[in-house]
Formats: C-alpha cells, sequence, structure tokens
C-alpha cells in the first residue's frame, strides 16, 4: 500500500549499501572502521557515534544524491529519534510498527523526511486507525499488509480499509468490488487477478476487443467513453493510453496540437467546439499584438520565445496554464 513509516525510516539510512559494487570501493573500507564486506559497513554505519564518518564517505564518492544527502545531514544531529532510536536500523524497526505511527509521522514531517504524498498517505492512516478503523488480517507494518493483501480472497476487507482512509474514493472501492466479483468467476481478461496483471495482458493490442468488452460490462466505462475507445483504436495522441497519459500528454504545449488533430480526426472534438477553440487562438493572438511591449516582454519572460513564437504565428492553442 506504501502507506506506512517503513518507507519513511528507511530515508534514515546514511550509508548507501547498493553503491559497494562500485569499482572505487575496495575493502576493508578504512574510513569506515575498516569495514571488511557489506554487512560490516553497514553495521558500523548504523551505530550514531558513526553517522559523521559515513556522511563524508558517502559525499566523496557521491553516493547520495543532493536530498537524500541533506536528510542525511539532518539525522546526524538527532541524536533522539522516534522511541530513543539513533541508527537507521533502530529507528526502522521502531517506525515499522503502526502503533507509532502518530509518533513516527511528527518526527518525519517535522524533520523532513516525510512530505508530499508519503506524508499525505501516513496522515490518513493515521486517522483512519483513530476513527476506529483496522488493518487488514491486523498488520502491523506495510510489507505484512502488503503480503496480506495479495491473497485475493482478502481483497474485500483490503478494499474496504483502503476506502476508510481514503485512498480510494467511494467509487473506486464500488468498481474493486464489481472486478472482484467478475474475478472470482474467472470473467476477467486473460483470468487477470490483480491491476498489474491486467494492464500487462490489456496492454497486448491482441486483447484490446477482450478487455473493452469487459469494460463495458463490468461498468468501468460509460458507453460513451466504450464508444471513443473503438474509435481511436484504444490509443490516444502520441499513443499515450488511458485518460491520466493523454491529459499529461496533452498538458505539454508542444502536444497541443497533435491533440487538437487527434481529436478532430476522431470525431472527439464538435464542430462548435472546433470554432470556439480557433477563435480563442486568434483572440490570444490579437491581444498579445495590441499589447504594450512591456506586456509581450512579461508574457515572453514568463511562457518562453518558443510559445511566443507560436502565439503570434497562429500555430498556439493555449490552455488553461
Amino acid at each position: 500500500m506504501g502507506i506506512f513509516i517503513a518507507s519513511a525510516a528507511a530515508l534514515f539510512f546514511i550509508f548507501n549499501a547498493s553503491a559497494l559494487s562500485i569499482s572505487d570501493i575496495t575493502y576493508p573500507v578504512a574510513e569506515l572502521g575498516s569495514c571488511e564486506n557489506e554487512a560490516d559497513c553497514r553495521a558500523y554505519c548504523d551505530k550514531s557515534e558513526n553517522a559523521a564518518a559515513c556522511l563524508s564517505f558517502a559525499k566523496k564518492y557521491n553516493l547520495l544524491s543532493d536530498e537524500e544527502l541533506a536528510q542525511a545531514e539532518k539525522f546526524v544531529v538527532i541524536k533522539n529519534g522516534p522511541g530513543g532510536c539513533t541508527s537507521r536500523s533502530s529507528c526502522e524497526r521502531y517506525c515499522n510498527d503502526v502503533n507509532h505511527i502518530d509518533e513516527c509521522v511528527t518526527f518525519g514531517e517535522k524533520n523532513g523526511f516525510l512530505r508530499g504524498e508519503e506524508l499525505e498517505e501516513a496522515k490518513k492512516v493515521s486517522a483512519a486507525l483513530k476513527g476506529g478503523a483496522k488493518l487488514p488480517g491486523n498488520c502491523r507494518n506495510k510489507n505484512e499488509c502488503e503480503k496480506y493483501c495479495e491473497d485475493t480472497g482478502r481483497i474485500d476487507e483490503c478494499i474496504a480499509f483502503a476506502e476508510a482512509t481514503g485512498f480510494i474514493s467511494a467509487n473506486e472501492a464500488e468498481e474493486g468490488r464489481k472486478f472482484v466479483e467478475f474475478m472470482k468467476r474467472g470473467e476477467t481478461p486473460g483470468n487477470c487477478e490483480s491491476k498489474d496483471e491486467c494492464e500487462s495482458y490489456c496492454g497486448n493490442e491482441g486483447n484490446f476487443e477482450e478487455c473493452l468488452n469487459f469494460a463495458g460490462k463490468a461498468g468501468l466505462v460509460s458507453g460513451k467513453e466504450l464508444e471513443m475507445a473503438r474509435k481511436t483504436g484504444g490509443k490516444g495522441p502520441g499513443n499515450c493510453h488511458g485518460r491520466k497519459q493523454c491529459d499529461n500528454f496533452c498538458k505539454q504545449p508542444e502536444n497541443q496540437k497533435s491533440c487538437f488533430e487527434f481529436g478532430k480526426e476522431h470525431g472527439l472534438i464538435s464542430e462548435e467546439d472546433s470554432q470556439k477553440m480557433e477563435g480563442g487562438k486568434q483572440q490570444i493572438k490579437r491581444v498579445i499584438e495590441e499589447s504594450p511591449s512591456e506586456v509581450r516582454e512579461c508574457i515572453l519572460s514568463t511562457v518562453g520565445s518558443d510559445i511566443l513564437s507560436k502565439i503570434e504565428s497562429g500555430e498556439f492553442l493555449g490552455g488553461p496554464e
């Protein structure tokens, strides 16, 4: 599920063990207490008193990214982590228990080890547990929960928890339950039993019609979406697949013309909408032409010369951004 603090604890890792394969590093490593193998070096760097030496070694051999170095430098000066942990391994052990999630989330957020989507997911789990939700099979950490939910016979329980935490919407949960019923009857495309399996199977062009029929039967797509998929052969501009991938493709300014042409070619854009878009394009061009030079310079500094040239030539379709 990618929802627990085990991933955050991994950020405490001061010595990148995978870098031991780099030819520049030879054993014994004098800078790390003359450790003679990977296990020795990991043990050495798990001790808080050796954190500074391990950080220096990581910098010397360019073993960590700038972001990882910044996080490691923070941890060097933190002598007392959640539950009093002082090393990567002790912090990982402590934070790998969901009973400590609040303490670990607070610590991770305060010190910048948890942020963005990972932080939001951890907070959702915490809130769900406080609200009375139960982890599937009473699993205690990410690995346990993922292993538990690999069993398709337990998928209802896992969907219920994902819905309770807000990882999926009520509509997505309902779609998941529908899928489970088809799966139990052996009616999924290629008898796939997971998202990855189904995406892999349906990524094969030879299985397109079977997968499309299943999506319609299972109510996973609307009739309009089915019609659109059949018109396009399941592929969008730039050979994108799926709404998310195609949306991301068409948000790029350099792709907007090809997306517009694709829509017209496949009847996805009505004549009325096409005329509106053309009118908007000409209006943008006219406004630029009639604006003071200061406005043009402002736009140039914001969107760049390439986009500005396309606007002035009438090639740029534009968009909200």
